[in-house]
């Protein structure tokens, strides 16, 4: 990288990366980079500057293709193996819809309960309400760093706009906003608003046990999960989203590895609340199709980051919305657990 470039590169970084208190600092990390990256170039550059030796250098990697294809086809299955497609019948079941047959009473609960099979990990979890203090001092640290990025960036305004609002008509939305005003009713402060709402999705909701151990499809859309009572975690997350932002609380998703939960903004304190309505559920969607009625914990609410990190599949992939100077950037994670980030330049806040 030639110095003009070079200047110009760290000007760009240095425009896209939060600084100000942010604790992120990356530029001198990628410039040396980069600057390794131009000497091993050049390097090789100049080995094959010679035409005879470019040619030669291509020979070479043709010759080694060509072995590799040799070695390929000596291992290589039956044909009929290689070629066997699935069944249109399989295919078809991929984008089966959800069942809607079936859906409980709103205050009824089933008399006997049917033994569900052994859960995997985030189901297991789901089902605890204890800390488990395992966490390593990276992962909290990765922790405590997010959510310091959250709160002290997050732009309230920007997550009073809810992403699902085109996927529900006026008149379903109305419905969800009436549902949350009655949920809240009784509240005498946001941080209680927050708290009903969680409760109100984590009671009436069930986790879709049938759909995920039958690898089926389940409901997400806000107005579908609050009509039909059962989703797997993102339905969760969707529907407290909508019903926050429905009655003006800033809410915004947040996934982990292969789970999504919420942040929500309480303004009288200026705080964003860690909120996870799946894993406050209690209820289930067996895999009989039997709903089976426990209702809720409060166990995942306003966790601190150190409780956070103890949980598994709790990481913070992406965040969308962080405010500085006029600009929104996006914090994107491609390391989690050492707290290796790095910002994208997303929008100007109008």
């Amino acid at each position: 990288m030639k110095g003009g470039m070079k200047k110009a590169f760290t000007a760009l970084l240095a425009a896209t990366v939060l600084v100000g208190g942010m604790p992120v600092n990356m530029q001198a990390n990628v410039i040396a980079e980069t600057e390794k990256a131009e000497s091993a170039s050049e390097k090789v550059n100049e080995k094959y500057a010679d035409t005879e030796e470019l040619d030669l250098m291509d020979r070479e990697r043709q010759e080694t293709q060509a072995g590799e294809q040799e070695k390929r086809e000596n291992t290589e299955q039956p044909e009929s193996e290689e070629t066997e497609q699935p069944d249109t019948e399989e295919q078809s079941e991929e984008t089966e819809q959800p069942d809607t047959e079936e859906q409980p009473e709103e205050t009824e609960q089933p008399d006997t309960e049917t033994e569900l099979p052994e859960m995997e990990e985030e189901t297991e979890e789901r089902e605890e309400t204890s800390i488990k203090g395992d966490a390593s001092e990276e992962q909290i640290a990765a922790e405590q760093k997010a959510w310091t990025l959250i709160n002290k960036y997050a732009d309230p305004d920007y997550f009073l706009t809810d992403p699902e609002r085109n996927a529900i008509t006026d008149a379903q939305f109305e419905e969800l906003r009436q549902a949350a005003l009655q949920a809240v009713a009784g509240c005498t402060t946001q941080y209680e608003k927050i708290k009903a709402i969680m409760a109100f999705v984590a009671d009436r909701t069930y986790y879709d046990y049938y759909a995920y151990y039958n690898n089926k499809p389940s409901y997400w859309s806000p107005y579908e999960v609050y009509e039909q009572k059962r989703a797997m975690c993102s339905g969760y997350a969707s529907l407290m989203r909508t019903l926050c932002i429905s009655i003006g609380i800033p809410c915004m998703d947040l996934e982990g590895h292969a789970h999504e939960y919420n942040a929500v903004y309480d303004s009288e304190n200026g705080k964003w609340i860690f909120a996870d309505a799946t894993w406050c559920s209690r209820n289930s969607y067996s895999v009989d199709k039997e709903w089976e009625y426990q209702g809720y914990s409060d166990g995942y609410f306003d966790l601190s980051p150190e409780e956070i990190a103890e949980l598994s599949n709790h990481q913070i992939y992406r965040v969308d919305g962080l405010l500085k100077d006029g600009l929104y950037y996006s914090l994107i994670s491609y390391r989690w657990s050492r707290g290796n980030w790095y910002f994208d330049l997303a929008a100007v806040k109008k």
